[in-house]
């Protein structure tokens, strides 16, 4: 049965999507989590033993009884009859993040890094620091869902990110490209609308403004981390971002359309000087013609 966009909660995984069309809104959506990349799972599980390591479980090697009552050996990995008795267990949390122990040992590694980082770990783990619960919230009457990975209600929020880079440099153009500071201005919403406060506006520097952090963490060894603030800059941009996908969701919701990209023929052109490539193989002809002919020159003459 096909689920109706317009019956869930609006999470930000989702609402990004609008980026590239209503079509992947929908998907993103209406569809139940696959579990994502590799790179997905080792950061959920980073954030697991992070945040919430009551909810790792460790799948290991060892033996398992099939379905015609013979005991068999299995390994750690995640397939097959042995892992399927194993995750249908009814001792395990409701939302265990299963691992085996090479993911567990990343995991706990970086969150020792974490734990022991001078900046991070009191934004983090400070005694009033609210971990991973949800707020539920609205805008303009439509029900979004949102869960910080840490926040003090008024007073701060934070999103743990696992990246390949926490290099400043490198980490802003990324954070900027995947829309982190996006997220985080969409958690600032849904605080304020939890706390009564009016979110702040760089535009007229009104409103109740409280931090917003990304924290990045690299997960290749040695996991070294840095602590990013959004400025008013990314704020602003969040919030073009943010209004931009808001008016789609809300005329798609009203009509229940859900297109992909422009609905028409569009022209695959070099007219276009950003897509023209064309210049770069004109200076290479040119070249390649004059050394052409010298060759044939030279052809020309031994044949003479």
């Amino acid at each position: 049965m096909t689920v109706d966009p317009r019956t869930v909660r609006v999470h930000f995984s989702a609402l990004k999507m609008m980026a590239l069309s209503p079509a992947h809104y929908a998907h993103a959506a209406t569809k139940p989590w696959g579990g994502g990349t590799l790179a997905q799972r080792m950061g959920t599980a980073a954030h697991a033993a992070t945040f919430e390591p009551h909810r790792l479980v460790e799948f290991t090697a060892g033996t398992f009884t099939d379905k015609k009552g013979k005991t068999r050996e299995h390994s750690d990995r995640r397939t097959g009859e042995a892992w399927e008795q194993f995750k249908a267990r009814p001792e395990h949390p409701r939302d265990a993040v299963f691992v085996n122990a090479k993911e567990l040992a990343h995991a706990t590694a970086i969150a020792a890094a974490l734990h022991a980082h001078p900046v991070a770990a009191p934004l983090m783990f400070g005694a009033d620091v609210i971990h991973e619960r949800e707020i539920l919230w609205a805008r303009d009457g439509r029900e979004c869902s949102s869960r910080p990975d840490f926040r003090i209600p008024g007073v701060m929020i934070g999103d743990l990110k696992t990246c390949r880079s926490a290099q400043p440099e490198r980490y802003t153009r990324d954070a900027l490209w995947t829309y982190y500071h996006a997220q985080l201005r969409f958690y600032d919403f849904a605080d304020a609308y939890e706390t009564g406060r009016t979110p702040y506006d760089p535009r007229t520097r009104k409103g109740d403004r409280i931090d917003l952090y990304s924290v990045a963490i690299e997960s290749m060894q040695p996991h070294v981390a840095t602590v990013f603030a959004l400025d008013d800059s990314a704020i602003i941009s969040a919030d073009l971002a943010i209004g931009t996908w808001w008016q789609k969701l809300l005329a798609c919701e009203a009509e229940n359309a859900w297109h992909g990209y422009r609905q028409s023929i569009e022209l695959l052109t070099c007219d276009d000087p950003e897509n023209n490539i064309m210049a770069a193989f004109a200076d290479t002809d040119d070249e390649t013609a004059e050394n052409d002919n010298s060759d044939a020159d030279d052809d020309w003459s031994k044949a003479s």
